[in-house]
């Protein structure tokens, strides 16, 4: 089930999106404010970010699960 404050992150995940495609996208706003639109690379670079926390937040449940009154439950 979602929990309402779930749905808030939903919410802010998507004007953050938002923002940053605004911001990066538009090319009138880019000219008025002078900058530019990131290069294609640097999806790959936060792509592999996204996927390393991911990761590690599985690992993290996953020992929590494996050892629930080990150090690492108790830091949660």
């Amino acid at each position: 089930m979602v929990q309402p404050d779930d749905l808030l992150l939903f919410a802010a995940i998507l004007a953050s999106l938002g923002v940053a495609a605004i911001r990066a996208y538009i090319p009138d706003l880019q000219a008025t404010l002078g900058f530019a639109g990131p290069p294609f690379g640097h999806y790959f670079s936060l792509a592999a970010l996204g996927l390393g926390l991911l990761a590690l937040d599985e690992a993290r449940k996953a020992l929590v699960r494996c050892w629930p009154s080990g150090l690492l439950a108790r830091m949660v």
